[in-house]
């Protein structure tokens, strides 16, 4: 499957290999998530509200298959298994990531469709098969797709051709339910970076014990 202009595409940041949807998709759906939280003042009829972090953006689609106009073959094994197999964790992480990339990973991407871009990580592929041929083949398939933006951490380190790509991680495990503002003191950062590089620690001003976050230098 060749990229074609004008179709919505998946290429990998690690490989070559590039996925070019069929059909681009009828509704495109992005959602950014911010978390706010209330001040701790007491006697006040209406408390401001501080901003904590930004989550990172997601986009969901539905995508469809079909060969009945095509080659009438076997619509899974056309459209569906190579779209799955970009979730594939058999990205072998280069030599120096942090001990948490050390195992086999699903690739990072790159979501295009005309001008809209975006660096991300498969979240999610639900496969529902619509339409069968007379001996059972799968003929029309859909594929709900949902993407999440990955960004960089903001660490030191020599980076790679791929997003991945560190050479130099510190790493702190917390214990208790100490909040990132105690984290930060302890280890001499600002609590907005350690904010910036760990966009899914939870809630970070009362962090689950055993959760471990990046420093940034």
């Amino acid at each position: 499957m060749s990229q074609s202009g004008g179709k919505a595409t998946l290429s990998s940041l690690d490989d070559s290999k590039t996925f070019s949807f069929q059909f681009n998709p009828k509704e495109f759906s992005v959602a950014k998530g911010l978390t706010w939280e209330e001040s701790k003042e007491q006697g006040q009829d209406k408390n401001s509200v501080q901003f904590q972090k930004g989550a990172p953006m997601t986009a969901s689609f539905d995508a469809y298959f079909d060969t009945t106009a095509t080659t009438g073959g076997n619509v899974q094994s056309e459209w569906v298994n190579p779209l799955l197999a970009l979730t594939k964790a058999d990205i072998q992480p280069k030599t120096g990531e942090a001990k948490e990339l050390s195992k086999k990973r699903p690739r990072a991407l790159r979501f295009t469709w005309g001008t809209f871009e975006l660096q991300c990580v498969v979240e999610q592929i639900s496969v529902t098969y619509l339409m069968f041929s007379s001996d059972g083949t799968a003929i029309r398939a859909r594929a709900q797709v949902k993407l999440k933006e990955w960004m960089q951490p903001s660490f030191s380190g020599t980076q790679g051709t791929s997003p991945w790509d560190t050479e130099k991680v510190q790493l702190v495990t917390v214990s208790g339910s100490p909040s990132v503002n105690q984290v930060a003191d302890e280890n001499g950062c600002d609590w907005r970076d350690i904010a910036d590089a760990n966009p899914d620690a939870g809630d970070l001003m009362n962090l689950e014990p055993g959760t471990t976050l990046v420093l940034p230098a």
